[in-house]
């Protein structure tokens, strides 16, 4: 008894994945459905392997093609199970069809491979020899066939695993359960867990990103990986929560690469507690089907089985590692799975892949006698006669299914930015129309924002108009936003991709109000962050001399403050203030004069002061750190304004600046109310709003129909009302007050005044009051 007698068990099997594949009997024994959801990789790199010019010249030849038959299995005919592609998945299925098509531009790559396959079969007229080759690489010969057979059905097989196979939206299973499934896998969404794990995981691999030299690849890379640990969180939440309702379904993440082992050591470092034993790799996946396929509902005999293979894997591993190599235990171990195969064969693999080999057009005339393979010399003869025959033919046909390949081009599109054009409030103070949103993205590169700046000033003007924007002008938005989308779509460098990718996500924040939470909005970028400090990790030489141990350090990269910038805003809005601060100030050390930064941070104090003022505490330096950000960036806007040339750009500037010295304005207010200076921070106010008028004259916008702005000139008049009337000057405070509830009438008739909060509102409780004893005496 040889080792490679069962050589797909030794050398495609670790004995822990034989014991998942235990475990997987186990639950079907159990009732369990199983849905499985595909890694693209096992799409992108493996439906065409065999098109890859130098693969059968590295590694073992037969586990290749072991793996390359397991794959045929499971695109082709011979399996029916529902193949699920995750949501964050869908975008790379546009990517599977680059793949093919570009390997099959090279097409003639296919035969150099079956050369060289046939490069490796002994002279066939050797009987002897012959059938010891056969023995040994029976798997060979029949990827040659399957190859062979591929130039009648490649591309309808492609397509058919994509139209009948390949689940994209409604999750097959029982009538019953569907919906719940369905809803299931609909509201688990990825979270900031993700980040946190793919944070791990490139900590844990440094020195490998470093490695990686090519800008390419190593964002390909991480774009990849960051996916892959959003489908493997959202696995892991949906297996938790078919346990805690009792669902007897058990979700599968079906990945063959390389890296998912080191993904999923990275998440169990995370998540502690939480054994992550829901990977297959396609060779289990293969063993599972296949003798499901042989004992059918017969679970003992399945389980028996598989329990067998494991205990003998298990054992064959010890043998290796002992010194001495106990020949006698280890051939029992081989006549104890061979009576398992008695009826069909004394090799497991052949066994195995037997009924795959029926399935071709080519057949053995089966002898009752047990053989070492159901193949004759001749049969291998004729299938390497009809290669040869066929070889123009198949080029033809792979030739058409790269043109037909084309039609498929936008057939996989998943972008969809469906802007519902009105303002989305968020969960903190901030509701200026000019300052709820960041507004300037990419506002250094003239040729990026162009477009998505007039984009963003239309879609703001437009929102401020709540519920009655006109048709025309949603139109006119809705066509700016297409030249956008396409504009951007094409992506060459690495660069241009994380900018279209910023871009994308950017336009579903600001631009689409049917998301319900911005949580994954904010993981969302919070992985664009991580994966563009990890593209730009490099080796911090001098810490690395200091330390005597490797340091690394992110390099400066013009797209870091893009993400900031809007990272920034997203904590705000979600009353993550604390978070937004230590990312700006993470950031400004870097990038000390972006102007956007400095208002975020600005932004994000202000909040923390409004929050104090609502547990009345008065203490410290009230609004005093915000107001030190604000007045940098508006130096910062300042300058950008004056040298920048975009008209569009220019107003969007200026319209920042009106926002933050209304904040300006409202801080001096509240610090006044609450005592804590005198009627000089009211001047000041009333300096500010001023300041705010004459910008407002520059891009000819109406200051009365801004809810903000009108309703803190407003707040600026009661108060110089009431301390006139503390002061004794009671004809000014007459006019002051009169001035201020003729305002406010005209404040509440505006459509925004209604969508205004509860704290925006109670600010104008006290002027009838105030009115009625200055005016009317009472």
């Amino acid at each position: 008894m040889k080792i490679n007698s069962y050589d797909f068990i030794w050398n495609c099997y670790t004995p822990d994945e034989l014991a998942r594949v235990v475990d997987d009997a186990q639950l079907s024994n159990q009732g369990f459905k199983f849905l499985y959801v595909i890694d693209t990789y096992d799409i992108v790199e493996n439906f065409l392997p065999y098109t890859e010019i130098e693969l059968f010249s590295k590694g073992d030849s037969n586990k290749l093609a072991h793996k390359f038959i397991c794959y045929d299995f499971l695109f082709g005919h011979f399996d029916d199970n529902p193949i699920i592609l995750a949501n964050e998945y869908q975008v790379e299925l546009l990517a599977v069809k680059n793949k093919l098509q570009k390997q099959l531009n090279e097409v003639k790559a296919v035969y150099g491979n079956l050369k060289k396959l046939k490069e490796q079969t002994p002279d066939f007229t050797n009987e002897a020899r012959t059938r010891e080759f056969l023995v040994k690489h029976f798997e060979i010969i029949l990827l040659l066939l399957i190859i062979n057979d591929k130039r009648k059905n490649i591309f309808q097989e492609f397509l058919n695993f994509i139209r009948d196979r390949l689940t994209v939206s409604e999750i097959k299973v029982i009538k019953n359960d569907s919906a719940t499934i369905n809803k299931i896998f609909d509201d688990i969404k990825p979270s900031s867990l993700s980040v946190e794990i793919f944070e791990r995981f490139v900590e844990d691999n440094k020195p490998f990103l470093v490695s990686i030299e090519d800008d390419n690849d190593r964002h390909i890379f991480l774009e990849n990986t960051f996916r892959d640990i959003q489908v493997v969180e959202r696995v892991m939440k949906i297996n938790k929560e078919f346990t805690r309702l009792d669902l007897k379904y058990y979700v599968v993440y079906l990945s063959s690469a390389n890296k998912t082992k080191d993904l999923l050591d990275a998440a169990s470092k995370v998540v502690q507690g939480y054994k992550f034993q829901f990977h297959r790799n396609i060779f289990q996946y293969f063993l599972n089907a296949r003798v499901k396929t042989e004992f059918g509902e017969d679970s003992k005999k399945t389980i028996d089985l598989l329990t067998g293979l494991n205990d003998a894997r298990h054992k064959i591993e010890r043998i290796k590692n002992e010194k001495t190599f106990n020949w006698g235990e280890y051939s029992d171990i081989g006549k104890s799975i061979n009576k398992m195969f008695r009826e069909a064969s004394i090799r497991i693999d052949n066994h195995f892949f037997l009924s795959i080999y029926r399935k071709y057009n080519f057949h053995s005339e089966d002898s009752k006698e047990e053989s070492t393979t159901p193949l004759s010399p001749e049969n291998v003869r004729k299938i390497l006669r009809e290669i040869d025959q066929n070889e123009d033919n198949l080029v033809s046909k792979l030739t058409k299914f790269d043109q037909d390949l084309e039609k498929l081009n936008r057939s996989f599109e998943v972008t969809s930015l469906l802007p519902n054009l009105h303002r989305r409030v968020a969960k903190d103070i901030i509701q200026n129309a000019y300052q709820h949103i960041p507004l300037l993205l990419f506002f250094g590169d003239e040729v990026v924002s162009s477009e998505l700046h007039e984009f963003v000033d239309e879609l703001i003007e437009l929102s401020k108009e709540a519920s009655h924007s006109q048709k025309e002008k949603k139109n006119s938005v809705l066509k700016k936003l297409d030249r956008i989308v396409n504009k951007f779509e094409s992506a060459r460098t690495v660069n241009e991709k994380y900018t279209r990718s910023i871009i994308f996500a950017y336009i579903s924040f600001v631009g689409n109000n049917v998301i319900e939470s911005e949580d994954e909005l904010i993981a969302n970028f919070e992985g664009l962050l991580k994966m563009l400090e990890a593209q730009n990790l490099a080796v911090d030489i001098p810490k690395s001399i200091e330390g005597n141990r490797l340091s690394y350090v992110t390099k400066h990269n013009k797209l870091l403050p893009e993400i900031c910038y809007v990272l920034i805003w997203l904590y705000r809005r979600n009353k993550r203030q604390d978070d937004g601060i230590s990312l700006g100030e993470k950031y400004l050390g870097m990038f000390s004069n972006d102007p956007r930064l400095l208002h975020g941070v600005g932004l994000c104090h202000q909040v923390k002061d409004y929050e104090r003022l609502e547990r009345d505490d008065f203490s410290g330096d009230l609004f005093n750190a915000s107001a030190f950000f604000f007045e940098k960036a508006l130096q910062g806007y300042q300058l950008k304004f004056e040298k920048n040339k975009n008209e569009k750009t220019k107003s969007l500037l200026v319209k920042s600046q009106t926002a933050i010295l209304n904040s300006l304005a409202n801080s001096n207010i509240r610090k006044y109310a609450s005592g804590l200076g005198g009627i000089e921070l009211i001047f000041e106010a009333d300096k500010l709003m001023t300041d705010i008028k004459t910008l407002f004259s520059k891009i000819s916008l109406d200051f009365e129909k801004h809810v903000t702005y009108f309703g803190t000139s407003i707040e600026v008049l009661y108060y110089f009302a009431r301390h006139n009337k503390q002061s004794g000057d009671l004809p000014i405070a007459k006019k002051k007050i009169t001035e201020a509830s003729l305002a406010l009438s005209r404040l509440t008739q505006l459509s925004d005044f209604d969508f205004s909060s509860d704290f925006f509102k109670k600010r104008f409780k006290e002027i009838p009051k105030l009115m009625n004893e200055i005016v009317l005496k009472k």
